[in-house]
């Protein structure tokens, strides 16, 4: 018990001094306490779970000047390895796609030489406000959920204090070069750590918690330039910035529905930093 507590607090205190913003589901950190009986294998010491995940989050951030809204859609599966109903190790695998609205004003001055190779001053302008919505990609993650504190109330209720975290990497992109000459990427790593208490009514297990997150990453814009003056084709312009913080913490609740010791279905909210939603299914083999 006091190890896992020291756990807990070295990596939310790591979390909250570099912590800056957007996030992930959670999921019932409880699971590895309420599925207790695998399908194919049994009881016993290991057990290995399955789950289908969809979650959707619109995150307010801003990226050097810019400030706007960024929609994550993701689904996919998540595969874990529960240890003694208390810890389980798991990884995610899916399909992520951003939507996000660019708004930028490009402003550029250079010299070049004419025909008669005399030098000029060009100067060149673009205002941009379009929706991105980038190519369907890999979204992968690994993470972890453990027990700190089991309190047994009654025979079909019992109370459970949990802690998970995960990491996510997303790396997602569009090129509309052929379309109106433009590219947008976006790359992040995230980290996501949450406490939150779980409370088994019979099959149902409500839970809430807060979370503390982390992202470091770019967003990146460019223009193919096509326009020409004498011997000059106007160059590439790039707009290449940092994620910039946002709000730090954020709330989270959700329930989870459990048919036997091996099957279960969930539903999650999330609020503060973001607006998220999330469904899933989960089975232990």
């Amino acid at each position: 018990m006091e190890k896992k507590i020291i756990i807990f607090l070295l990596v939310l205190i790591n979390m909250v001094v570099i912590s800056e913003t957007r996030a992930e589901i959670v999921g019932n950190p409880a699971q590895a306490a309420l599925m207790t009986q695998g399908l194919i294998m049994g009881e016993g010491i290991l057990g290995l779970t399955g789950s289908g995940i969809y979650d959707f989050q619109t995150k307010k951030y801003k990226t050097g000047e810019t400030t706007g809204d960024t929609e994550l859609m993701y689904y996919g599966i998540q595969v874990g390895c529960i240890v003694a109903n208390n810890l389980m190790f798991y990884g995610m695998l899916g399909n992520g796609r951003i939507i996000k609205k660019i708004q930028l004003e490009y402003d550029q001055t250079y010299y070049a030489p004419d025909d008669e190779d005399e030098e000029l001053e060009l100067s060149w302008k673009a205002d941009i406000n379009r929706n991105y919505e980038t190519d369907q990609d890999l979204v992968w993650g690994l993470g972890f959920s453990m027990i700190l504190y089991t309190k047994k109330i009654t025979e079909n209720n019992t109370l459970w204090l949990t802690f998970d975290f995960k990491y996510t990497h997303i790396s997602l992109d569009v090129d509309e070069r052929k379309k109106n000459g433009t590219t947008y990427a976006w790359s992040s790593d995230e980290r996501q750590g949450s406490l939150a208490l779980a409370y088994q009514i019979g099959p149902a297990v409500p839970y809430a918690g807060f979370k503390v997150l982390r992202v470091s990453g770019r967003e990146m814009h460019t223009i193919i330039n096509t326009h020409k003056y004498g011997k000059l084709t106007e160059p590439t312009v790039g707009h290449r910035v940092d994620i910039s913080p946002g709000e730090n913490f954020g709330i989270f609740a959700g329930i989870s529905f459990h048919y036997n010791e091996n099957l279960a279905i969930g539903f999650e909210a999330r609020s503060a930093d973001e607006r998220g939603y999330s469904c899933w299914a989960s089975v232990m083999f």
